[in-house]
């Protein structure tokens, strides 16, 4: 049913008109909770409210929402600090007669926290501090002080880290599914040659950085989770960043920034990891710098590295866009392209990561450029790719951040090209609710996310954070924006937002009733039925989130789109009528309501056909073949006319449909056959006719 859309495109209003064969069905008027939250309005008129979740996270780095089990995740990276120092020893007249070794410790939390998306509350961590590091010894435990010189600092203190040894989690990616796989990076890893789990002789490569990939079920990471260098001893990532994950064919994508000086051997590349066997099946070099690139003064220096910053896939067409870093101290105002990776598993070239140039001719430099710094997102509705970016260095006294739009539909004559772009503030991420139309950017100088309208890039809302904002996802189902923090120069991560915005005209609190429109299409045994429910608030704006229904075969549950479901009834529902239950779950916005409708299964119609497959005669008896189509079981009758003459058989067909009938012997001449099937529990009745010329 299609209906115009009033002014806004968040929502699209569809009239509550009388429509035949609809039934409109008004739920009860319900308030949603109203837990302690903070509330605002700008002058645009769209408002906000926005709820804080305490985590115990002491250094945030990243966040990933799993939308299949609606539970959000971040990180939290903070290593072990080992410190020791001397303590003076004296004897029972207080007088100094040596020293002894004292230690201390901080930190060493690393663990991943999911956060329930239905009650927002921890609900599960998951430990890395059980991990082996680089150099031996487990993260829960104390780092060796074997073979280190005393060298105290101005305190008389000795320290040393585990941030370049251990496994703990920056980036993640998680595949979602009844037992989701956590993929997470940890970006500071440097292979030295004191590295005593390396068997490489003791090479000291100074970068890299580990790998770990579990499973929910496991609690736990374990050792053999843990993924950090290639066949040869080498690292598999060099300054690694963000990770993606393909949830169709199970793979994950790294991104890692290399040296980003013009050093050949360590370009910013792609490491392509098989989840299912933890291994690397490829690395994917990026360009080098060719001077075509301009500042904006000045020509970029040719020669220098792009680092892959981030990386997003388009699942369908297995293609991985990249977001790009240049190496300028974060001062400079790069332009960088947008990069599109063909890592198609029948195209691509597995190596084990071997060859950093074995997967060349799969890379693709798209037209568009942004703002190094680049972040981009697919949103595999709108096919295209929102880019985040932005440099330190101001342009005219203004902030140099972007929001870009490629057009990623590879069917698109403008495919690759930038085809829109805001100016923003240091927008350090985005994420897109294509339901609803919007973008979201998390500023992290201005520590709010800004709002945008999708289709316009029009600035609808900035809604403040609780810490420095990192990043953001959208729960499909309630519209609910998550927000997490970033751990640095003292800023708190201990806190994860949760916020929704609201179009103007559009109560906060959720005081609308829910309304239903349930097209009631009938179905015939057999044949699959189609119902389709349009599921708004009192104003006629489509709601989001998921509806169930029951009553007909086994229930099902669908997330709405444009407000509306459409489910598919099972072919076998016996013939009679159905009562209906539609369950909305309810949004952010909305509260949970539900509604009943009738759907009639009819008797599925029937052909009968007889067949002579014996020739009776005056002697001798001969046989007729009844078939229905579609098979169906049931009484028969028979009757064989000539003239005056008649005859009458009664029998039934068996569940496939056909069966072999005996005729008695019957005069010389031509004779009528008729059958009739009386119909069933699921079936017409029919009839079927023919005739049969006995010549002796």
């Amino acid at each position: 049913m299609k209906v115009n859309s009033t002014a806004t495109t968040r929502w699209r209003h569809r009239g509550l008109t009388a429509v035949t064969g609809f039934a409109l069905v008004a739920a009860p008027l319900a308030l949603a909770p109203q837990p302690a939250q903070a509330e605002g309005e700008e002058e645009s008129g769209w408002s906000y409210q926005v709820e804080s979740v305490d985590t115990p996270i002491s250094q945030g780095y990243q966040s990933a929402f799993d939308p299949v089990n609606r539970k959000f995740y971040r990180t939290d990276a903070q290593a072990r600090s080992d410190v020791r120092f001397r303590e003076t020893v004296y004897d029972s007249n207080e007088q100094e007669i040596g020293w002894k070794w004292g230690y201390s410790t901080t930190g060493g939390a690393a663990k991943l926290v999911e956060v329930d998306a239905k009650t927002k509350t921890v609900s599960k961590q998951f430990d890395y501090t059980n991990l082996t590091r680089l150099n031996g010894g487990r993260e829960n435990q104390a780092q060796s002080w074997a073979g280190i010189a005393w060298s105290p600092n101005g305190q008389g203190q000795q320290s040393q880290s585990s941030l370049r040894t251990h496994f703990s989690p920056n980036g993640l990616a998680i595949d979602p599914s009844a037992d989701p796989t956590f993929v997470s990076v940890h970006v500071r890893q440097q292979m030295t040659g004191n590295d005593i789990t390396q068997t490489n002789g003791g090479a000291n490569y100074g970068y890299g950085g580990g790998i770990v990939i579990f499973n929910k079920s496991q609690g736990a990471p374990t050792d053999a989770d843990r993924l950090w260098k290639l066949a040869d001893g080498s690292p598999i990532l060099d300054n690694a960043r963000q990770v993606a994950v393909n949830t169709v064919t199970n793979k994950a994508y790294v991104a890692s920034m290399g040296a980003k000086n013009g050093n050949a051997n360590r370009p910013g590349h792609l490491t392509v990891i098989d989840l299912a066997t933890k291994t690397v099946e490829a690395r994917i070099a990026l360009p080098l710098r060719d001077g075509a690139f301009n500042q904006v003064s000045g020509d970029l220096t040719a020669g220098q590295n792009y680092g892959a910053l981030d990386v997003t896939i388009d699942e369908e067409n297995e293609i991985a866009y990249t977001g790009l870093i240049v190496s300028n101290g974060g001062g400079g105002t790069f332009k960088v392209p947008v990069i599109a990776v063909d890592v198609s598993d029948a195209n691509l070239v597995k190596d084990g990561g071997a060859d950093l140039h074995a997967n060349d001719a799969k890379v693709d430099v798209l037209p568009a450029t942004v703002t190094h710094n680049a972040r981009p997102v697919f949103d595999a509705d709108t096919k295209r790719i929102y880019v985040a970016s932005y440099s330190n260095q101001t342009v005219e006294g203004q902030a140099n951040g972007q929001i870009s739009v490629v057009d990623g539909d590879t069917s698109s004559a403008t495919y690759g090209t930038v085809i829109d772009s805001v100016q923003a503030n240091y927008i350090n991420s985005v994420a897109v609710d294509s339901e609803r139309g919007i973008v979201y950017a998390a500023d992290n100088s201005a520590n709010v996310v800004r709002a945008y309208d999708a289709d316009t890039l029009e600035p609808l809302i900035a809604v403040p954070g609780s810490g420095r904002v990192n990043d953001v996802a959208v729960d499909e189902v309630t519209g609910e924006v998550w927000v997490g923090m970033f751990s640095f120069s003292g800023t708190s991560a201990a806190t994860t937002d949760v916020f929704r915005i609201f179009e103007p005209g559009v109560e906060p609190h959720g005081n609308d009733a829910v309304e239903f429109e349930v097209a009631n299409t009938t179905s015939s045994y057999g044949t699959a039925g189609r119902t389709t429910v349009l599921v708004t608030d009192e104003d006629g704006r489509e709601a989001t989130g998921n509806l169930t229904i029951s009553g007909a075969g086994a229930a099902q549950t669908v997330k709405l789109k444009r407000g509306e479901a459409t489910f598919t009834l099972p072919s076998t529902l016996a013939a009679k009528a159905y009562a209906l239950t539609f369950s909305y779950g309810g949004n952010s916005q909305l509260t949970a309501a539900g509604t009943t409708a009738t759907h009639t299964v009819a008797k599925a119609a029937t052909r009968t056909t007889v067949k002579v497959a014996t020739v009776p005669t005056s002697k001798k008896a001969g046989k007729v073949t009844v078939t229905t189509s579609p098979k169906a079981s049931g009484k028969i009758t028979i009757v064989l006319t000539k003239g005056s003459s008649r005859k009458t058989i009664i029998s039934a067909l068996p569940s496939a449909g056909t069966r072999s009938v005996a005729v008695p012997k019957l005069a010389k001449g031509t004779w009528k056959i008729t059958v009739t099937y009386a119909g069933g529990a699921n079936h017409k009745a029919s009839t079927g006719t023919t005739t049969v010329k006995v010549v002796k």
